[in-house]
């Protein structure tokens, strides 16, 4: 009789899945037998209301490029899922706990992108229902099963502090270290909230299905719930501090909160979410408590310093990186086999308290497939696995082919080898030639090199400016609870959070590597930046772009962002807290006087996205009569200069108006900087902008052109904006972009 949990991952997808638990459907409500697979619709095009036309997916297997959505759903041919479930088998022959993990990724692989059918909504996937109903599979075979579920939302604490603890450059060479520690411990915290959650649900004897969600530090379980339950949830998390506490000093830790359901809960799932993130955010106040009489007065606190170097080796490796190898047994075993990988050694992170060593595995040259570098790799501890009661889990970053290619098969058959995929932000620029000694090619870029625009069109701009990005999504606690419908059900939820990750974890890499934009971290609904001014500017115009496809320009989705710009050389640990300041003015932003958020704060100024968009385009206008020398018919910098004089001059004036009626409010008006007719009054501004026609007129920019992108045009653009005090506010952003890009 077929496995009921592997019968649950591979329904719909495979004729052979098997029959599954009885009353399996009816504990989840989920129709198995009888439904069709079919287009499938994006949820986030759906949040809050219904949206008219649907945004749907192409019928592809799961890849970086299938992330968005596609106008016309049609499949492409590759492999099938009897395909690569053949090859797996194979594979993992005699290991069921290595067929079980890489099944789960097929099922991803191959179900993604295809909706489930039958009572579910069309905009949950076939692998999204598979994976619930398996979950709740393995719970229902737990011995400790006794009707009820028990939910748990983790959370990585600490990830700024752990990322920028003692991270400084003072001298030569160390700029060099600083970006490889800072790419090594920003890589570890990407890949850790996937590392506990996995380490919860093996100790529990459960599967890689219970693991709901990973993504931005945050993990979702569901678990079978009992009081031996809990209380082992809360002893091993226990143990997992204690052991960050030595390794780590008090940089990082794991929180977290869990929550009772019952089966016919899971259709009114946002109070049991909302719950469980209450109890979250109680715990992440006091992660070390049950630690600190026994513990941190008898630790050294001081390990960090000693991590150092190696976080500095696996940041070299990152860029490289194409597998992560986790080896999860005990230790004496974990030594034993990493003494077999040679030189391997030097990129291990042993990590004891989840009983697992962690390895990067890159490619020794750009042609060199990374598949034969694995086997290179390993090539003398693989006969020796199988002898040593170890499971190996190889994790192919950003890229869903992730199975052995059949000219390694016969290499890799029979051996405790689990197979999965992960996207992860990970993009790190590197040097393209040898600068000097410090600086070779193919290393990490060194911060204030980040700051030199790039293009591809050899046409960047020589002034270099640092920029650092932080955004997250806007409101996103109501999206899960309200935003999905009045009963917010965990099939839902679960969809929703597996496209948030995709999205942040996968697609923001892409535009990344195409712009040139170092992440520090990205995944779930957030995401840090580093790179050149210039090349933010244009990250942050396509990550704005590609996320209204993939929302299908639902108007109730979006997110803020902040932008700060400064020298090449400013501290890179403060980069962090200035962006995030930033984001909190764009998370302020209004219309009128209702907060809408779903803004950009940029060169000091906030806006909202499709306001951004419209100014980058008058930008990329404006840059074009803007030459290196002045000519006839042209525009000058001094011109733009004067110009944000004009607005500047006109913010001060507002700012000053406002304190002194702060402190004096006008009874006429009760205390609002309006005119007698109702309007705002803008005295300074006003004048300024008679100055600035004056100025324009003696120029030669004033008047008609029949050619609408000449630089009369131009102005006269600028001249009908200047009628509305906040929309020529704006204008702060092409006018600093130009300039910028304008200047030696």
């Amino acid at each position: 009789m077929p496995d009921p949990y592997r019968a649950a991952l591979i329904a719909g997808l495979s004729e052979k899945s098997g029959p599954l638990l009885p009353n399996l459907e009816a504990d989840t409500g989920l129709t198995v037998s009888g439904t069709t697979p079919g287009t499938l619709h994006s949820i986030l095009a759906n949040a809050w209301e219904k949206a008219e036309t649907p945004t749907t997916f192409a019928s592809n297997r799961l890849s970086i490029e299938t992330i968005l959505p596609s106008i016309r759903a049609e499949s492409t041919p590759g492999p099938t899922f009897q395909e690569e479930w053949e090859l797996l088998r194979k594979l993992s022959a005699g290991y069921p706990e290595a067929e079980n993990f890489g099944l789960f990724f097929l099922s991803k692989a191959q179900g993604s992108r295809i909706s489930a059918g039958g009572n579910v909504e069309a905009d949950v996937s076939l692998f999204d229902r598979n994976r619930l109903l398996a979950a709740v599979t393995a719970c229902h075979q737990h011995p400790e099963f006794g009707g009820k579920y028990l939910f748990i939302k983790g959370a990585v604490t600490g990830i700024q502090r752990f990322i920028y603890h003692q991270i400084k450059a003072e001298q030569t060479g160390e700029a060099e270290k600083v970006s490889k520690r800072l790419r090594g411990r920003s890589f570890f915290v990407s890949i850790l909230g996937d590392l506990v959650a996995e380490y919860l649900v093996e100790q529990l004897g459960l599967q890689q299905a219970n693991v709901l969600f990973v993504g931005g530090g945050h993990f979702n379980l569901l678990l079978p719930s009992s009081a031996k339950v809990k209380q082992s949830i809360d002893d091993r998390i226990s143990e997992i501090n204690k052991g960050f506490l030595n390794q780590f000093s008090l940089q990082i830790g794991i929180a977290h909160g869990m929550c009772e359901c019952q089966a016919d809960e899971q259709e009114e799932f946002g109070k049991i979410f909302l719950d469980a993130n209450d109890e979250l955010e109680s715990a992440k106040q006091k992660r070390f408590a049950g630690l600190l009489k026994d513990e941190v007065f008898t630790t050294v606190l001081s390990e960090i310093p000693k991590s150092d170097k190696l976080f500095q080796r696996i940041g070299a490796t990152v860029p490289h990186a194409r597998f992560l190898v986790e080896i999860v047994g005990h230790k004496e075993a974990r030594v034993t086999f990493a003494d077999l990988l040679e030189g391997a050694k030097k990129n291990l992170l042993s990590l004891d308290n989840l009983g697992k060593d962690i390895y990067l595995v890159g490619k020794s040259s750009i042609d060199q497939d990374p598949w034969e570098r694995l086997h290179q790799w390993w090539a003398k501890a693989l006969p020796t696995l199988s002898k040593s009661g170890l499971l190996a889990k190889v994790i192919r970053l950003n890229d869903t082919d992730f199975l052995p290619p059949t000219t390694l098969e016969t290499s890799y058959q029979g051996m405790p080898i689990g197979y999965g995929f992960r996207f992860i932000g990970n993009h790190t620029p590197r040097y393209e030639q040898d600068l000097d000694k410090y600086k070779k090619e193919g290393n990490l870029k060194w911060f204030e090199d980040l700051a030199e625009p790039f293009d591809e069109s050899g046409k960047a701009p020589s002034y270099f400016q640092l920029a650092a990005l932080r955004l997250d999504i806007d409101d996103l606690g109501a999206l899960f609870f309200r935003g999905l419908g009045e009963k917010t059900s965990l099939l839902r939820t679960l969809a929703l959070s597996r496209e948030m990750q995709l999205f942040f974890g996968g697609h923001l890499n892409k535009i990344a590597e195409k712009h040139q934009i170092y992440v520090v971290y990205s995944g779930g609904d957030d995401a840090f930046v580093i790179g050149s001014w210039y090349n933010m500017i244009y990250f942050a115009r396509e990550l704005d772009r590609d996320l209204r496809i993939f929302c299908g320009n639902n108007p109730h989705v979006g997110f803020s962002a902040g932008v700060f710009t400064c020298h090449p050389k400013y501290p890179v640990a403060r980069l962090g807290d200035e962006a995030g300041e930033q984001e909190k003015i764009a998370k302020g932003f209004k219309v009128g006087d209702e907060l809408t958020k779903n803004a950009i704060n940029v060169f000091d100024h906030t806006l909202s996205w499709q306001r951004f968009q419209e100014m980058m385009d008058f930008a990329e206008r404006l840059d074009r009569h803007v030459p290196d020398a002045y000519k006839e018919g042209t525009i000058r910098r001094s011109l733009l200069q004067h110009l944000m004089q004009v607005i500047r001059a006109a913010f001060e004036a507002e700012e000053s108006k406002k304190r002194e009626n702060a402190l004096n409010p006008p009874l006429e008006q009760q205390n609002k900087n309006t005119s007698p007719d109702g309007k705002e009054d803008h005295f300074e501004f006003y004048r300024n902008v008679g100055r600035l026609h004056a100025l324009l007129v003696r120029r030669g920019y004033w008047g008609k052109s029949e050619d609408a992108e000449s630089a009369a045009a131009i102005a006269q653009e600028l001249l009908q904006n200047m009628t509305q005090f906040e929309r020529f506010a704006d204008f702060v952003v092409p006018l600093q972009f130009v300039l910028y890009k304008t200047r030696s």
